[in-house]
Order: structure tokens, then sequence, then C-alpha cells
């Protein structure tokens, strides 16, 4: 391969403008525009908090604001329901589908990738290397899945700022049993958090109102894009999966975002566009959540005031 001539440039011709994919998410887009492109992202957590929903929703997302573009989806897990994908809504025409076993594999297929908006790792925790697969289940492999992270990333970076390709590593949580005190750690060393522009920290809470769903907490752990600091949470409901509707619900996202930034007034049980209102839009949450779903331009207006308000 022959070297790359290094391009020198003047300060003043350096756009440092990042561009933003929003997410869907009303509550993570409100507080931090959505995810960067053409950057690292980490999403890392315990099991079943809603790490890989989180890149499904992300695929969507790119695949909504690049039309022109495909997803490459790398499978380490072996567990993807299409089924799944199909029911958030994701046009599976668009993603291409990659199950390497190593990470040398999947990381160098990266590499000169055309066409390409988003790359989804699933995960870096269940990635093995050419070392480990080609030796037997005794031989010591310490550090060495860390090594071949170090060395891709610091590979890669360079080409997915300028060909403005966003990755996303989902990663899982160990025991540091090393560490004085105990803690957990994230396999696959500490490359990836420290070139993530942005690190997402899951964990899960009980929804009081649904038996069956759960409060997925995004924690903004790393942010050098923008703020961080402000939790959001996200109500995933399995019993929408079952009726065929994706497992977040939009308008109940966008409603109760209004209602927690006060941008509509509630007085009592009711509740008003603004304070001088004398006709309420409903009486309780869930009814409110209901009277949006039914009214579009109404809807439209909400959406308008959150997402007008953020770029204001």
């Amino acid at each position: 391969m022959a070297k790359k001539k290094a391009t020198l440039l003047s300060i003043e011709d350096l756009n440092m403008g990042i561009e933003f994919v929003p997410t869907g998410i009303a509550g993570f887009d409100y507080h931090y525009k959505g995810v960067a492109v053409g950057k690292l992202i980490e999403v890392f957590g315990a099991e079943d908090v809603g790490k890989s929903t989180f890149g499904f929703y992300l695929i969507k997302a790119f695949l909504e604001h690049f039309p022109e573009k495909k997803v490459l989806f790398i499978d380490f897990e072996k567990k993807l329901d299409s089924n799944y994908l199909a029911i958030i809504g994701l046009d599976m025409s668009r993603i291409l589908y990659a199950d390497y076993d190593t990470i040398e594999e999947a990381l160098e297929s990266v590499r000169g990738s055309e066409g390409i908006s988003l790359v989804v790792v699933d995960s870096l925790a269940a990635a093995s290397t050419k070392q480990e697969m080609e030796g037997s289940i005794e031989d010591a492999n310490m550090g060495v899945k860390a090594r071949k992270v170090g060395q891709a990333l610091r590979m890669l970076m360079g080409e997915l700022n300028r060909n403005k390709i966003t990755m996303l590593i989902i990663n899982q949580i160990r025991d540091n049993i090393g560490s004085y005190g105990g803690g957990i750690t994230t396999p696959g060393g500490h490359s990836p958090k420290h070139h993530a522009i942005l690190r997402l920290f899951v964990t899960k809470a009980k929804w009081d109102s649904n038996k069956l769903g759960q409060l997925m907490n995004i924690h903004v752990n790393k942010n050098h894009a923008g703020k961080k600091g402000i939790t959001v949470s996200v109500h995933i409901d399995q019993t929408r999966v079952w009726e065929g509707l994706p497992p977040i619900d939009p308008v109940l996202e966008l409603v109760n975002l209004a209602v927690s930034e006060k941008m509509l007034n509630q007085r009592g049980a009711y509740y008003y566009w603004t304070e001088t209102d004398e006709q309420n839009l409903a009486q309780g949450f869930d009814n409110l959540v209901g009277y949006f779903k039914v009214n579009e331009e109404e809807l439209m207006r909400l959406k308008d005031l959150v997402y007008l308000t953020d770029e204001e």
C-alpha cells in the first residue's frame, strides 16, 4: 500500500463543525442532538438493558438520514432476529450483514468501505481473535484482544472521519476482579473509550405502570461533542412487540419529554398548551398520549416545539 502524504491545512481552513443524526428517541435528541457523524460511539452495560435495541434504532435513524447509503451490521453474538428489526421498521434491503468470527476480519472489512453511513459492532465482548480461533482452549490469550482492537482503531479513525462513517461499538461489562474494591470494566481494552467521542452507559429500571416493560436509562459518561450528565430514561414496552409494534412508543417519549421539560402546562390532572388556555388537552398522562396519537396536526405542533426549540 502506497504511503499517503500528509496534508497541511491552515487553522482558518479547518472546519470543526460536527454533523449530528437524531436517533428518533426524543429525550436523547433533545438533550444531545443525536450522535455525531464520522465518529466512534460506544454503548456498554449489563445484559438485557437495551443496548442492542438502541443500536437498532440508530440503524433506522441513519438509514433515514442517509437514504443513498447502507449500514453494515457485524454480528459477533449470532443472535440477530430479523423479525424484530422488521417490527422496528428497518429497511432490510439496505442492511449489510456480516457474521465474522474474528476482530481482524471484521474491522479490516470496514477499511475501504464505500456507500456505508454506519457500522454497528454487536458486541465487542463476543468477538474473538485469530490467535484464539487458531489455538486451543488451554492457550492463554491475555491482552490479545485489547492489542488488536487498539491497532484496528488507530488505523480506522482517520478513515471514518474522512468518509463520514459512524461506528457504534456495543460492549458488555465485566467484574474488575483485579482492582481494589472491585468495580466493573469493559472487554477490549482502553482504546474504545479513548477513541470514542460519545460513551453511553446503559442501565435498566422497573417501569411501574407496565409489568412487562422496563426503563432504559442512558447515562452519558463521555461526550466531546456537547454536554453530558443528563440521564435519559426511555420506555421499552415488550407487549407492543407482540402486537407488531416497535418496542419504543415515539409519541409516549415525545409527550413525556414535553411534560418533564414543561413545554406543556399542567394544572392538577389536566394538561394545556399554555398557562392561559381554558380548554384542556386531556386529563391524565395516558389520556394525553392518546390525544396526540389521534390528532396528527397537534402531534406535529408538539414535534416542532421539541426539535425547533433545541435547534434554536
